[in-house]
């Protein structure tokens, strides 16, 4: 019969268990908190109840979509980035703007009412929201573009697992307080339309609106980039009601979020160089 192990051979192998023990309390501590260490209320079923895809949920068009919502010119750089886009992108381009915008609104959902006093980097998010729900297929800003999105389309298309491609967001590049890995960039994404993603994403945009609107008829856009408190010159600060993030960043992050399962991120990151 073997003797019985003594105290001290056992100690180690104790330490050990202890120290895995406590690496795995560990993770997911890290993992049930955002960013900023604050706790992610029920995380885990949070994220586990949104990670299948409605069957019904249509393919993406080839398409990918810029907007230019001011009636000012573009500046030489702008004029370039977009070119590289018509150029590279692989798949057809529409630039909307004023002049064309009203032959995409669906006549079952028009502009909200505030649409006209908003800013035109707003109405910009508002519109990529628009489109991407109602119609999908891509989104860029218009800024500088080397990559062919064929294969990035094909991804998402040919998965029954994934209801948008976007790309990784970086830590510190969010509004919200959320833990950024599970993001992605505002500045370039393909969406199917018409899901349970896009769904809350476009109601959550047009409750802001909703809440906004009396203050954005009384305080509507007086700069491009207008926003809570901007610097408009002479010591005077804008009364224009809604904060920098709150149209967009505010309201499609959250949703990220919480569909992050059925979220690709292999779209390249955007060129954020040398645009204006």
């Amino acid at each position: 019969m073997a003797k019985p192990s003594h105290l001290k051979d056992i100690i180690p192998l104790l330490l050990a268990l202890l120290i895995i023990i406590l690496l795995v309390i560990c993770w997911k501590y890290w993992n049930n908190n955002d960013v900023e260490g604050n706790k992610v209320e029920g995380f885990e079923n949070y994220i586990n109840n949104h990670t299948r895809i409605d069957k019904n949920v249509k393919k993406c068009d080839y398409i990918v979509y810029c907007f230019w919502t001011g009636n000012n010119e573009m500046s030489e750089n702008r004029k370039k980035c977009l070119n590289s886009i018509y150029q590279n992108i692989g798949v057809p381009v529409k630039l909307i703007t004023p002049n064309n915008l009203n032959n995409y609104i669906l006549p079952s959902e028009p502009l909200h009412p505030g649409y006209q006093y908003l800013s035109e980097v707003h109405k910009s998010d508002y519109l990529r929201t628009y489109f991407m729900h109602h119609y999908g297929g891509g989104y860029t800003d218009i800024k500088m573009t080397t990559n062919n999105w064929n294969s990035y389309f094909d991804e998402l298309n040919n998965s029954d697992k994934y209801l948008c491609n976007g790309y990784q967001e970086i830590k510190g590049g969010t509004s919200t307080n959320l833990d950024y890995k599970y993001l992605i960039g505002n500045g370039s994404y393909i969406f199917k339309p018409n899901t349970d993603l896009t769904k809350e994403w476009y109601k959550n945009m047009i409750d802001t609106m909703d809440k906004k609107y009396l203050q954005l008829k009384e305080n509507p856009s007086s700069h491009p980039r207008d926003h809570t408190n901007f610097d408009l010159g002479n010591n005077k600060k804008s009364k224009y009601p809604l904060k920098w993030a709150e149209l967009l960043c505010d309201n499609f992050h959250p949703v990220i979020f919480k569909y992050n399962k059925l979220v690709l991120k292999t779209l390249p990151k955007i060129n954020t160089n040398n645009y204006r």
